[in-house]
């Protein structure tokens, strides 16, 4: 009685508070946090490509990409080996190991360079594959957050005396490596001089979609790199990609940022690097930028109208001042000799034999179940062909490389698309090479759509453009300092200033490179209907004949069949043949002559009923006047 009394107090005494008062109660205060850089990432896993069903597809795709920087950076031959194997299929538990022959990662780097974020070397204006630098980072903080297996790796590097073995963990919520086990080994698994090597257990759903998409990567990087070994073992098999050529391309170099790019943040960091040097702003300027020269400094500075002192003497205001200048000011086309473009010597060894990954059943197992087995298919195209074009993409100079491979084993159409020798699977759709084979048009090829939709008809043709029907596969390569990627993802470029017309550019000249073989072999597609819509009439012909002469069916049925061949090649020479002007190329397109040879012959040898041979003929071969 006593406790309710007392309810029925406090709540009269609540309901005479005036609303300002209330409203105060019930308002809380904000909390402020930190988060670690580890925690960042593993919270916002899309940024980095770490989603879902594409985990195992990314884990791969980085390993391999680190793998080969390490290798280039120092002009090594790459040899590769990446395993991808199951280890608990109740819990989607997965095992990837990959092997390098690179330069290794210093003993006392180890930890650092492998589980903590936004620790790189690939902070520098240089070309380079990965973009932020965490992607090994990712795998090590996912193999914390879903499992109790520790990473497992074995570094050598040039600037250790012997190999050493860790087992690692991420302290997610501090981004600080955690270093369970760390060995000094005699003889290690890395073999040669130096190398890296890496095993992680991660938990992840593998799709039959992404299984596709690892094949593809692999088989893609591949293309690119056809100096480098690529072994990949699965459950399923072993495949190994042979090395074609041993030519490299030159390693990329660190270069100095442009001047039409400068802002607040770049000029500062300058002038930090200089902190100790007394030096001027003017000598800044001209150390620190390409393109421009101590007068040009000079000039920048007194056109901002500031004084040219010692750099760390400036406040923000005078320094702003100076990058409006920098960006009213023309400077020189960036330097391009810091790139590290694949060459067309590299780029066709890798399109003449490009591999690929091909799952099939095998029947013969012990259980009498089949099972997938995975095998490498080789694609010897009939022609290839390479272009490329040098432009500036937003002040950052920029490659274009384009090569073009048609017929033979390449039985349909395919865009391959790679940006700094990676290639890009997904979000193909959104992507400017898709922009740009569908805006230049097949007559490039001195063609019709007409013709090709004849001649090249597929039913399992996704689309129903005129080149899409061709056996061709397309190769589109950017290459710079910055990619001007549309997502974090990194799987698609946007259309930057004039990037797309310089690609538009390169594949025209390949389709005018190729266009006298693919007319070259739409004639001899034509040539071959004829002769088989020949030989499917010849014996109509030659029963009709029978029928009122003695004759042999079978000589008269193969000599209308020799006839037939003869016509259709241009080998008949009784009367003179209509020449045709290739308009392209001015070369003689195959000769065309009359069959009336071949129609008189058959009348002189008598009919039955001439007129309905007369029609037959007539329908079967149509007649040419002869001059």
């Amino acid at each position: 009685m006593k406790q309710k009394a007392t309810a029925e107090v406090a709540a009269s005494q609540k309901s005479h508070i005036p609303a300002s008062q209330s409203q105060a109660v019930h308002r809380g205060k904000v909390k402020y946090d930190k988060k670690a850089e580890s925690e960042f990432f593993v919270d916002n896993s899309a940024l980095a490509g770490f989603t879902g069903e594409r985990i195992l597809y990314m884990a791969v795709r980085e390993l391999i990409e680190n793998s080969l920087d390490s290798c280039e950076n120092n002009h090594i031959l790459p040899r590769i080996s990446l395993s991808l194997k199951n280890l608990d299929s109740a819990n989607d538990m997965w095992v990837i190991t990959c092997e390098d022959n690179g330069i290794g990662i210093p003993s006392d780097k180890v930890p650092v360079a492998v589980c903590s974020f936004l620790t790189s070397g690939k902070y520098v204006e240089k070309q380079q594959r990965g973009l932020f630098g965490v992607g090994l980072k990712m795998i090590a903080a996912f193999s914390t957050k879903d499992t109790d297996h520790p990473l497992k790796v074995w570094s050598k590097s040039s600037e250790d005396d012997s190999e050493y073995y860790f087992e690692l963990r991420t302290d997610i919520s501090t981004n600080r490596p955690i270093v369970l086990a760390k060995k000094q080994l005699g003889e290690g698994r890395v073999s040669g001089q130096s190398g890296f090597r890496i095993e992680a257990i991660l938990r992840a759903r593998l799709s039959p979609i992404t299984k596709t998409r690892i094949y593809d990567y692999i088989s893609q990087t591949s293309v690119v790199n056809p100096y480098a070994i690529l072994e990949f073992e699965t459950d399923e098999g072993k495949v190994v990609f042979d090395r074609r050529t041993s030519v490299m391309p030159e390693p990329a170099k660190e270069v100095l940022p442009h001047p039409s790019d400068m802002d607040l943040k770049t000029l500062k960091k300058a002038i930090m690097n200089f902190m100790n040097q007394k030096t001027t702003l003017q000598g800044v300027l001209s150390e620190s930028f390409q393109k421009m020269s101590g007068e040009k400094a000079k000039e920048i500075i007194a056109n901002a109208g500031v004084e040219n002192k010692q750099a760390d003497k400036y406040d923000e205001h005078e320094l702003i001042k100076i990058v409006n200048v920098c960006k009213q000011t023309k400077f020189h086309t960036p330097n391009t000799d810091h790139l590290s473009p694949i060459g067309e010597e590299i780029l066709t060894a890798g399109m003449t034999s490009e591999y690929t990954i091909i799952s099939s059943r095998s029947e013969n197992q012990p259980d009498g179940n089949s099972s997938p087995q995975i095998s490498v298919k080789v694609l010897k195209p009939s022609l290839t062909d390479y272009s490329s074009r040098t432009c500036v993409i937003n002040n950052r100079p920029t490659i274009v490389e384009c090569g073009i491979a048609y017929g033979g084993d390449i039985s349909s159409f395919k865009l391959h698309r790679f940006a700094n020798k990676i290639p890009l699977l997904y979000d193909e759709g959104s992507d400017v090479a898709r922009e740009v084979v569908s805006e230049v048009e097949i007559n490039k090829m001195g063609i019709s759509k007409k013709e090709v939709k004849e001649q090249f008809a597929n039913p399992d043709a996704k689309s129903d453009r005129a080149v899409e029907l061709l056996p061709l596969h397309i190769f589109f390569h950017i290459c710079s300092t910055k990619i001007p990627y549309k997502t974090a993802g990194k799987e698609s470029i946007a259309s930057e200033g004039d990037l797309k017309r310089y690609m538009k550019a390169c594949l025209s000249d390949l389709y005018r490179k190729v266009s006298a073989q693919i007319r070259k072999e739409l004639r001899m597609k034509e040539a071959q209907s004829r002769l088989n819509l020949y030989k499917f009439y010849i014996p109509l012909i030659v029963n009709a004949i029978s029928e009122s002469i003695s004759v042999d069916s079978k000589k008269l049925e193969q000599a209308f069949t020799e006839l037939a061949e003869k016509h259709v090649s241009g080998e008949i020479t009784g009367h003179p043949a209509e020449e045709k002007e290739d308009e392209i190329t001015g070369n003689r397109l195959e000769k065309e002559v009359s069959v009336d040879q071949a129609i008189n012959a058959a009348r002189k040898k008598g009919s039955k009923s001439k007129e309905n041979l007369q029609t037959t003929l007539d329908a079967v071969i149509p007649k040419k006047k002869v001059k």
